[in-house]
């Protein structure tokens, strides 16, 4: 009636989420499945944004715990990484989370684990689930770029310190090749400086502690970040770590290993879609 029309159309709704003050605003917009309802979608679009005519959602803060990081760092690395086989099925993306390569922690989450933490990034609108046209397994998209409004450089950068905790610049640099080709550690950290100079920081600068020589970065989206407990961390984790010069090697073989896991799980959910077709 605020329209002023009473036609009938079809369309989906989508939202649009928009952090600020450590909140998360929602609006809903309409977009139509057909081309000739464009001008009034537009128009209803245009109201609704003015108007009750489109509901808006209450404000909800953003504040994940580290199964729903793992989840959401994970979304985005295979996105960028293996986007032909993004979206994620369930076994994909649990293969994805229980990696050991680039993973600090590793991690042995269950499906009910992840399903679990799923549904609460889903209020949270990070995470939704995507259904294609012609199967019927549900996969999973992330929303990151979308709810934070960020570009591909920081999204890069959150989905190393979601994945693998506090880093420092130098680190990341060395690190994102596989998600962003940074120019150089000056992009890197004008866009680290970016992140935190937000009117709602999505990371913060780590004071250094004794014995570092570089500053270290941590994400937000889990809370304010205790410092002496993340150099404890640090700590524990390189004294227990091998000094072994073929390090380097051993990680690059256990990448491949998780992109076959990835893979096969991928294949294992198509052949059980296959086999769905003849019951």
């Amino acid at each position: 009636q605020s329209l002023g029309h009473s036609q009938l159309f079809t369309g989906r709704f989508y939202f649009i989420r928009r952090a600020g003050d450590g909140h998360v605003h929602t609006i809903w917009i309409f977009s139509p499945l057909s081309r000739k309802d464009a001008k009034l979608t537009r128009l209803y679009n245009d109201i609704g944004r003015k108007s009750l005519c489109v509901p808006k959602i209450s404000f909800m803060p953003v504040n994940i715990n580290e199964t729903e990081a793992r989840i959401l760092g994970s979304l985005v690395e295979k996105q960028l990484t293996t986007p032909e086989y993004y979206p994620l099925t369930l076994n994909a993306l649990t293969a994805a989370c229980n990696q050991k390569s680039n993973r600090d922690p590793v991690m042995s989450l269950g499906e009910t684990e992840i399903l679990s933490a799923i549904d609460s990034l889903r209020d949270k609108n990070l995470v939704y689930l995507y259904y294609g046209s012609s199967s019927r397994t549900v996969k999973y998209k992330h929303m990151l770029p979308n709810v934070f409004e960020i570009d591909a450089p920081a999204v890069a950068l959150m989905t190393l310190l979601l994945l693998r905790g506090p880093q420092t610049a130098g680190e990341m640099r060395g690190r994102a090749d596989r998600l962003y080709e940074f120019s150089g550690i000056g992009e890197v950290q004008e866009s680290l400086d970016e992140l935190a100079r937000r009117d709602d920081p999505l990371i913060v600068k780590l004071e250094r502690q004794p014995g570092q020589k570089e500053a270290r970065y941590a994400h937000l989206l889990s809370g304010p970040v205790d410092a002496a407990a993340v150099s404890a961390n640090l700590e524990s984790s390189r004294s227990s770590s091998s000094s072994n010069a073929s390090a380097g090697r051993i990680e690059e073989l256990e990448e491949k290993v998780e992109k076959l896991s990835v893979e096969m799980a991928e294949l294992r959910s198509m052949f059980e879609e296959f086999k769905k077709q003849f019951e």
